[in-house]
């Protein structure tokens, strides 16, 4: 079981937990499959994401950098 935490660029910040966590880095977004089914996270410039195991150790991190166009 992992939590995952996504902090928005908006300041936001959402829990989520799940058993398995999928990053497609080309179109920055987070799949999170849980018991529910899965759920699916589309991260904006500025988005970040933070996956913690049952240990509470930070096993993964997901960043969308790319720069938002003004």
């Amino acid at each position: 079981m992992f939590t995952i935490k996504l902090k928005y660029a908006t300041k936001q910040e959402r829990l989520v937990g799940g058993n398995e966590v999928f990053w497609n880095n080309g179109n920055k977004t987070l799949v999170v499959s849980g018991i529910d089914g899965d759920e699916k996270f589309h991260l904006l410039p500025g988005d970040d994401v933070y996956v913690t195991n049952a240990a509470g150790k930070t096993v993964a991190t997901y960043t969308n950098s790319t720069q938002s166009a003004a």
